[in-house]
Formats: C-alpha cells, structure tokens, sequence
C-alpha cells in the first residue's frame, strides 16, 4: 500500500474518490468485495536533463542539472512503497532513477525503448496496491498516459511528445477502478 506521506502518490487515490480502502461508489450499499477499488500506479517521468554538446551521441549521461533532478526525483517519491522501477536501455533514463533506487532499495529494471507496447501491457497488468516508477522518453511519456487510459496530456506538442524543455513533469497514473485511469501531474522543480 502506499503511505500518506507520499503525496503525490496520495493524491492520485484522492482524485480517483476511491481510495484503495474504501468501497467504489462511495456510499455504504457499495461494499461487497467485488465492489473495492484497490487501484495500482505508474509514476512516469521522462529522463532529466542531459549532457547535449555531442548531437551525435545518442547515449549521453545526464547533465549536472539533470543530476540535481534525479535527487529531487527520489525526495519527491522516496516515501512511496515504490513496487518496481523501470528505465529503458538509455543511460539517462537509468540514471534518473537511480537516487531513488537507492532510496527506496530496488533495482532498476531496463527495458527496450522499442518495446513500449509490451511494457504499458505490464503496466495495466501490475498487482492491485503496487506502484511502479518509469523514466522514460519525451515522445513516450504521452502515448503510456493515453494507452493507460489517462486521455491527452496539456501543452503535448503536434508531434505527440513533450517539448523539448519539459522534464519537470512527474505524472501519477492511476489504474484499475474502471475503463478510464486518473492522471495526477506533479513537479519536479
């Protein structure tokens, strides 16, 4: 379960009005157990900052700004019950999680960036409770959202990712209490 002290987390149980506690429906003729909301969360961030003076280098490690990000990254979610972390192959998107691994004492776990489909089909299957972090790539970030059932991010550029300069959003999806999941953003800043 996640503990309240993590807000953000919090919060999305909150917008969804039915905490993992409580009876879906909200009202006390719902409360067979077919009837619980117990929902999972994806947290997706898109890797932070990276080094750019080599515009050839497709694997760059983070920048010093990019560093002071995954810090703030592990302070924002380090109280969570963190189920799972996962990173594509790329060093920075690995990189950005690694303060909270360390935090929260879970590996990080890599998958191919090519096999997003694969990935958001884990993601809509994890257990009931669990919360798994993902740092990701800007032009995925909206496409998990949507394939989760979160609908279109604001201010997603017209070709489907975020803008080049955003790395400060932290979205908390919450999935499992019906066809459509709840979409909490945070800030990393």
């Amino acid at each position: 379960m996640i503990r309240a002290s993590a807000l953000g987390l919090t919060l999305a149980f909150a917008s969804l009005g039915c905490p993992p506690d409580r009876p879906a429906g909200g009202g006390a003729a719902a409360t067979t157990p077919a009837r619980l909301c117990n929902p999972h969360s994806v947290v997706l961030v898109r890797h932070a900052e990276k080094v750019t003076d080599d515009p050839k280098d497709r694997d760059p490690e983070l920048a010093p700004k990019g560093r002071e990000r995954a810090a703030r990254l592990a302070i924002l979610l380090g109280k969570a019950t963190i189920s799972r972390l996962v990173a594509t192959e790329y060093r920075r998107t690995q990189h950005t999680l690694v303060p909270l691994s360390e935090r929260v004492g879970k590996a990080v776990e890599v998958r191919s960036a090519a096999q997003t489909r694969d990935l958001v089909r884990e993601l809509r299957d994890a257990p009931p409770g669990s919360t798994t972090v993902v740092a990701t790539h800007s032009n995925v970030v909206p496409r998990i959202v949507r394939e989760l059932g979160g609908g279109s991010l604001r201010d997603v550029g017209a070709d489907d990712a975020l803008a080049d300069s955003d790395y400060s959003r932290v979205l908390v999806v919450s999935v499992g209490c019906g066809a459509s999941a709840s979409v909490v953003e945070l800030s990393s800043d």
